[in-house]
């Protein structure tokens, strides 16, 4: 009789181990975890509830958040993590074709055998996971599980547009600048950006080189088949020159931050921010929810095939390759758990952060019509996009051309803000010979 108590015992201990804490041993097991969700972003919020949902079911692991909010920052400790043989056992990092020397390192992990959960991964958009194959650069493989798609427009007052006189949207470059001409007159700053923050004007780049050039080009600069500095790129850094000389921007813009910017939009100083998607999180706790909308960024005239090639920045969780046993497990275990169709539905409906699912539960007749109307706009993209330096082996590209760039909107021609993109893809070829 002992014996079988003590058996039964140890049959219900086991039990409760595999049913409360997953397939992990009851030992602690720690991952680390590392988004650019943290500070005031209100996305903070949604990771910080899928980490306790998931802690209550896996109260044997512990998840070490070091996540950072600023890009640079963020950027600076994962490559110092990665070359310091720690990277995080969760992370994200946009440049897919700078993922390839870290795949090839061992870094990165296949994720291809997750998607043999048929039950988990068939709910992703189609072509969503082949976004981070790394096959055209000669690795197999995929190295990014999707997580959120995020189109970038321009938001606008309505107000302030009215007071200005617009009475229609502007749908081409030359009706954004007439409608620039009038927010001026009406003495309304036209654009707000924190031009501190390099990004900001990497953002806007973005929008301009797709629409002027296509998104393939931008691929094909990657692929060493393009230049910085062939002339059909010419008209995109000129476009950037015009936009400050035309005084589209507040004239201290490159002294402000972007949190500068955004408190200014939202108090009513600027009547157009170019960004994501995300920003819906922060137009629903301001005093402007419900009077913003957003319009997608002009055609240029003469470039109308080009107006399907639009800005969508797809966010995946990338994961070590150094990961083995428990750590391993667990970390799969939590990625597919953030990425699954609840935890998504959570994260469209209660923080307006569009997914990367199609079986997303969007019958809320509380949603709001500012998220139902981007949803509706991501479907009209027809060939997306990144940040330019997404495309490109060299990771340093992205930054380097944002220096440039602030450059250029400061006193620099096109020709030297050019020059100086492609001289670190040159100097970077030049080292790997």
């Amino acid at each position: 009789m002992k014996t079988s108590r003590f058996l039964t015992g140890a049959l219900l201990a086991l039990l409760t181990t595999v049913l409360v804490g997953g397939a992990f041993a009851a030992d602690k097991v720690t991952i680390r975890i590392m988004t650019r969700w943290a500070g005031s972003d209100p996305q903070a919020a949604f990771l910080a509830s899928v980490k306790a949902d998931f802690l209550k079911t896996h109260p044997n692991v512990v998840i070490q958040d070091d996540s950072i909010a600023d890009e640079a920052a963020f950027n600076n400790k994962l490559k110092i993590d990665i070359a310091t043989g720690t990277p995080p056992s969760i992370f994200w990092f946009p440049a897919i074709a700078g993922l390839l020397d870290w795949a090839k390192a061992g870094v990165l992990m296949d994720i291809t055998p997750m998607l043999a959960d048929k039950a988990w991964s068939s709910g992703f958009i189609p072509g969503t996971t082949e976004l981070w194959s790394l096959d055209k650069y000669g690795v197999k493989g995929r190295y990014a599980v999707p997580f959120q798609m995020s189109p970038e427009v321009i938001w606008y007052n309505p107000a302030l547009f009215a007071k200005a006189g617009i009475v229609k949207v502007p749908a081409t470059m030359d009706e954004l600048y007439a409608a620039i001409d009038k927010l001026k007159a009406a003495k309304i700053v036209p654009w707000g950006l924190g031009g501190k923050d390099p990004w900001r004007g990497g953002h806007i780049f973005n929008n301009v080189i797709y629409r002027i050039v296509g998104v393939d080009y931008i691929k094909d600069i990657g692929a060493r088949k393009a230049k910085w500095t062939d002339a059909a790129l010419r008209p995109a850094y000129d476009t950037m020159k015009d936009l400050v000389k035309r005084g589209a921007f507040d004239k201290g813009f490159i002294g402000m931050s972007y949190d500068d910017e955004t408190a200014g939009f939202f108090a009513g100083d600027y009547a157009m921010t170019c960004n994501g998607s995300w920003f819906m999180s922060n137009i629903a706790t301001s005093k402007l929810a419900g009077q913003i909308k957003f319009m997608p960024f002009p055609i240029f005239k003469g470039k109308e095939k080009f107006s399907g090639d639009s800005v969508l920045f797809p966010g995946g969780f990338q994961m070590s390759g150094k990961m083995t046993g428990a750590e391993k497990d667990a970390a799969i275990e939590f990625v597919k758990f953030i990425t699954s169709k609840e935890m998504t539905t959570r994260m469209v409906t209660q923080y307006s952060v569009l997914g990367a699912r199609t079986d997303t539960d969007l019958t809320d007749p509380n949603l709001s019509p500012l998220l139902k109307e981007m949803v509706n706009y991501m479907g009209t993209i027809k060939n997306a996009g990144g940040d330019y330096g997404d495309y490109d082996p060299d990771i340093a590209v992205l930054e380097k051309i944002r220096s440039a760039l602030q450059g250029l909107m400061l006193k620099d021609s096109s020709e030297t803000a050019a020059k100086a993109s492609q001289a670190e893809i040159d100097a970077y070829e030049k080292s790997r010979k």
